[in-house]
Parts: C-alpha cells; sequence; structure tokens
C-alpha cells in the first residue's frame, strides 16, 4: 500500500512536471512574437527611411541579419504537437483492463516519455528563439551604425 502511495505521488508530480513544460513552450511563443514584432517594426522603419540605404552592401548588412531572424523565429513559433500524459483509449482498451499498480507504472512510463519529448522540443524552440534575438540584434546594430555613418 505504501509503495503504491509512493507511484501515486510521483505520478502526480510527474504529470505537473508535463504541465510545466507546456507551460514553458507558451512562454517561448511568447518571446517569439515578440521578437517577431520587433522585426516587422524593423522591416517598415527600413522600409520608410530607405534613403539612408543607397548602397546594396548596407541593405544586405541589414535585411540579411534580418531574414534570418525572421526564419529561426517562424521555427520557434512553427505549432508542434505536446505529447500528453493520458492514454488514448480507443487505440489502448487494454488500460481498462489493467491492475491498479500496473496502470499506475504504464503511466508514469507514458509521462517520462512525455517529459522526455517536450523538454526536447522546448530545447530545440528556445534555441530557434535565442538565435533569432541574437540576429535581431545584430541588424538592430547595423541599422544604427549605418544611420550613425
Amino acid at each position: 500500500m505504501a509503495i503504491e502511495q509512493g507511484v501515486e505521488t510521483l505520478l502526480a508530480t510527474q504529470q505537473e512536471q508535463v504541465g510545466f513544460l507546456i507551460d514553458t513552450g507558451n512562454s517561448i511563443d511568447s518571446k517569439a512574437l515578440a521578437i517577431l514584432a520587433i522585426n516587422v517594426g524593423f522591416l517598415i522603419f527600413i522600409a520608410q527611411d530607405s534613403s539612408q540605404f543607397f548602397g546594396w552592401w548596407r541593405l544586405i548588412i541589414t535585411l540579411a541579419p534580418l531574414a534570418l531572424s525572421l526564419v529561426f523565429d517562424v521555427r520557434a513559433i512553427w505549432p508542434r504537437a505536446y505529447a500528453s500524459v493520458g492514454a488514448d483509449l480507443q487505440r489502448h482498451p487494454e488500460y481498462l483492463s489493467m491492475e491498479k499498480e500496473a496502470l499506475l507504472l504504464q503511466l508514469l512510463a507514458n509521462t517520462e516519455q512525455a517529459i522526455t519529448r517536450n523538454s526536447r522540443l522546448n530545447v530545440k524552440r528556445l534555441r530557434s528563439c535565442v538565435i533569432s534575438i541574437i540576429l535581431t540584434a545584430l541588424s538592430t546594430t547595423a541599422v544604427f551604425a549605418i544611420l550613425w555613418i
């Protein structure tokens, strides 16, 4: 009985971890959307002040990092399916006939798989978001450097 309660507590904790990872994914979306808004703002700024950019090399210096940033930003925002801890009972009807301890252990294994998958997904998305931020900063620096020249 004590082992069963320990497994139930562990399962509940791991399920909370899955929820935390999904919330982290939402946070990454918010950051990526903010960078997207900054990128669009800089594109509008460059388009309105195109008289300052008389050389093609100036446009490339400012637009290349911005374009790459947009690519990484879209990659970070692109919808992906997060793994959940629930079981699809139509695909796995055997869950209904499992003993309680076996069911808890199987749900715990499913939860561990979801944590691993969602963690990897968040790392990829966060990496894209950070690269987008760096490229946006580089493009911003280039714009202001060109305006001061």
